[in-house]
């Protein structure tokens, strides 16, 4: 989930051409909304959340709500304000990992490969 268009397109990019299937939100409410339907399939193993959306739920509050709803949620938290608290220690939030915007490809799926090991 991000609310800049170029990012989750680039995200999307590198991890599709990785072998990853990929689910785009830009908002909050939209993430919820996709990750509730691939509930019952268990279709999504992992989520990138941007903290800051513009007029939206960011990435903190979406995976609060998430974790009601399936606790056994694994997000990443990603920012371009690598000062934000929850980027600085990302499991006191509730997330796996955490990314700082920009980010090489490579360590995109580093981070990614490693959550998923989790």
């Amino acid at each position: 989930m991000d609310d800049d268009s170029a990012n989750l397109d680039a995200f999307a990019t590198c991890l599709s051409l990785s072998g990853y299937l990929v689910v785009k939100a830009s908002t909050g409410e939209e993430a919820i909304s996709e990750y509730q339907k691939a509930l019952s399939a268990k279709k999504i193993d992992l989520l990138l959340l941007d903290l800051t959306v513009e007029g939206g739920v960011g990435g903190l509050e979406t995976l609060q709500e998430l974790i009601k709803i399936d606790p056994q949620v694994k997000a990443i938290a990603v920012s371009g304000y690598t000062t934000n608290p929850v980027i600085t220690n990302p499991t006191h939030y509730n997330f796996i990992n955490a990314l700082a915007k920009p980010c090489l490809p490579e360590k995109l799926l580093k981070i990614i490969e490693e959550a998923l090991n989790q």
